[in-house]
């Protein structure tokens, strides 16, 4: 179990536990605040079953690329500014192009998968043809899974 507090307020922003149910009220304490002091922001308080502050932690937030989104959220995410091409053409508009030009196979994945996964050698050769970059791929998987 752990509770993420804000550092100038000294309140509970978030408890987690397993079971959900099993959540304590959680106040801090006097006690609680000399073993909080001095840790950096972001600091994770661990706390037992009984709301008891035992030691802290740094709360670390790791972004990672997920491996598939669904297609829908990956059409909508083009859409963002953020990855327009030159001359403000969107992402979503560009390979949309591309797709129906190339027809056949590339034509039936794009109109029919459910999912997209980010190491398919079909989203390799579009960011190739589109000199989109990899880093840009990740940003785009992330904000897809995000939608």
């Amino acid at each position: 179990m752990y509770a993420v507090f804000n550092h100038e307020t000294k309140e509970v922003i978030h408890i987690a536990s397993t079971p959900s149910s099993s959540r304590p009220s959680f106040e801090m304490s006097e006690e609680d605040d000399t073993l909080f002091q001095n840790q950096p922001a972001g600091t994770v308080l661990i706390v037992n079953e009984d709301g008891d502050a035992l030691t802290t932690k740094p709360y670390v937030t790791e972004v990672v690329v997920p491996d598939t989104v669904l297609m829908a959220q990956l059409r909508e995410e083009m859409y963002d500014p953020q990855y327009s091409l030159e001359g403000g053409t969107t992402l979503r508009d560009a390979v949309e192009q591309a797709v129906s030009t190339a027809g056949g196979v590339l034509k039936d994945w794009w109109d029919t998968a459910p999912n997209v996964r980010r190491d398919s050698p079909k989203v390799a050769a579009m960011a190739a043809a589109l000199g989109i970059s990899d880093e840009t791929l990740d940003a785009l998987w992330i904000g897809a899974a995000l939608n």
